[in-house]
């Protein structure tokens, strides 16, 4: 598959901090699930306390759905290129987003663990 949208130096740049994210959000669960105990705190307020208790997988599953997604985003915005190159752009900057949302989870599973 030629990926068209990569001519673009802009969603190239995107892209790629995307990715960078995705990687060190990775490596961050990577090096820390080890320390995790049985049940494994995905949810904290202030507030209220601990409301949400998981499994290690769980945490897993919330970086494979964000990556699956961000190559979702790719994939439409390739496809979006020649015709509505606005969503092309939308896509991408949806996938840096999402990368950056999957991080801060990521840290505060890890923190709060």
């Amino acid at each position: 598959m030629n990926f068209h949208i990569f001519k673009q130096k802009t969603l190239l740049v995107l892209s790629i901090i995307s990715g960078a994210f995705f990687l060190f959000s990775f490596l961050l669960i990577v090096l820390n699930i080890g320390g995790f105990g049985s049940p494994v705190i995905l949810h904290y307020d202030v507030f209220r306390g601990i409301d949400l208790f998981g499994d290690k997988f769980d945490v897993w599953a919330i970086w494979i759905t964000g990556f699956l997604l961000g190559i979702l985003n790719i994939i439409l915005s390739n496809t979006f290129f020649y015709r509505e190159r606005v969503l092309s752009y939308l896509f991408i900057a949806v996938n840096l987003l999402i990368s950056i949302l999957i991080l801060v989870v990521s840290g505060v599973i890890v923190s709060v663990n």
